[in-house]
């Protein structure tokens, strides 16, 4: 990352002009120069920077920022085109400014969205924080913000939280436990999940709606450690054989345990990607259910139900044929993107002859021109 000055060389005129002003603009109003760096692309360099949670892009003709974390960002694009102004120096003008007035408004909500995080950090260490009180202070500090600002600098407030990995987010049980939702599921999803919750409600959250955070004790455990803690008598007999699987094969940063959509999701990558890897789905809405995914994903069950003690033997042995499974995958690329795939697992086999799961992640038209690879996974157990 350049910081400051860079070559004359590497640029047109004028993003050296439009770079110019903006160091300059920036200096003036005490907002921190950006950090920036030279971009080689297909057709043209371009400069690609960023200041507080801003991206922006200077081209040969034009100029571009993005304000606020994904997926906030993509609704708040500002576009500069040269076809829009008489000249490219009205276009760096408006440009300058407009960036120059956004930042500065980026920094301040940085700094408020910062102070909350730090004072709620503070109280998880004495009691369970709702997500209704860092709401009611978003809204007590900066009383200007509309509805969907509200909700998104709140959320934000939650990310730095979840971020320290000192905090977790979580329900209360009718004993006023706390029940923690996956620690190790990505910082994103469980946003996105209190998202849903959010707009699922129709409202902002009262006392004790959508979720809680508390400070996590102790040491937040494996993947395996966490899908346990997450299921009921009927869902582990169900997987039974998955917990026979040596912690150490489990890639810890691949693999996760997370709330979205009414789901509890569990993905499982091993260490080197030498097995094959998977997706367990259990219903957290409506009746006991699961779903279970080879590979990208490839369809082995869709909605199982688990209710019967035949149910869940059914399920169990499944499951442990598949994980002492060496199993095939053939798969078709068009243009270097996957097509389709498909796997065959030894030990999974009607009449003799070996089941094939199939996932198609896009369409194919029969003239259009496929190259084929083949992968080979190792069992989870058993080797």
């Amino acid at each position: 990352m350049t910081r400051g000055t860079i070559s004359d060389a590497e640029l047109s005129e004028f993003q050296r002009g439009c770079l110019a002003d903006l160091l300059s603009t920036f200096s003036k109003a005490d907002i921190p120069a950006p950090s920036h760096t030279i971009v080689r692309g297909e057709t043209e360099n371009y400069v690609h920077g960023t200041v507080a949670t801003i991206e922006f892009w200077i081209y040969d003709d034009g100029a571009g920022f993005t304000e606020g974390p994904p997926p906030v960002a993509a609704e708040n694009q500002w576009i500069y085109e040269w076809q829009d102004y008489k000249t490219l120096s009205d276009l760096a003008g408006a440009f300058v400014e407009d960036l120059a007035r956004t930042s500065r408004r980026a920094l301040e909500t940085d700094r408020q969205v910062q102070n909350l995080a730090s004072s709620f950090a503070s109280e998880c260490r004495e009691d369970f924080v709702g997500l209704w009180a860092i709401l009611w202070e978003v809204k007590r500090s900066s009383p200007e913000l509309a509805g969907p600002e509200v909700k998104a600098m709140t959320l934000e407030v939650v990310r730095r939280l979840l971020e320290s990995r000192e905090i977790a987010v979580g329900d209360l049980d009718s004993q006023r436990g706390f029940l923690s939702w996956p620690t190790t599921s990505p910082v994103d999803a469980t946003i996105a999940e209190l998202g849903r919750r959010w707009t699922v409600l129709g409202r902002d959250p009262d006392i004790g709606e959508c979720a809680w955070l508390a400070r996590i004790e102790g040491d937040p455990g494996s993947v395996l450690e966490e899908v346990g803690a997450q299921l009921n008598e009927a869902e582990i007999e169900a997987i039974a054989p998955l917990f026979a699987i040596d912690a150490s094969q489990i890639d810890e940063r691949l693999s996760n345990a997370r709330l979205q959509n009414g789901l509890l999701i569990c993905d499982f990558v091993s260490v080197g990607a030498v097995s094959c890897p998977f997706e367990l789905h259990f219903s957290r809405s409506g009746p006991r259910v699961l779903s279970f995914f080879i590979g990208s994903g490839a369809e082995f069950y869709n909605d199982e139900g688990l209710q019967t003690p035949e149910d869940r033997i059914e399920v169990s042995e499944d499951l442990d044929r598949f994980l002492r499974s060496a199993v095939h995958c053939e798969r078709v690329l068009h243009r270097g993107s996957v097509a389709k795939e498909t796997y065959t697992a030894e030990l999974l086999r009607i009449d003799g002859h070996p089941i094939e799961f199939v996932h198609r992640p896009r369409f194919l038209w029969p003239f259009q021109r496929t190259e084929t690879e083949s992968l080979e996974y190792r069992p989870w157990l058993g080797e």
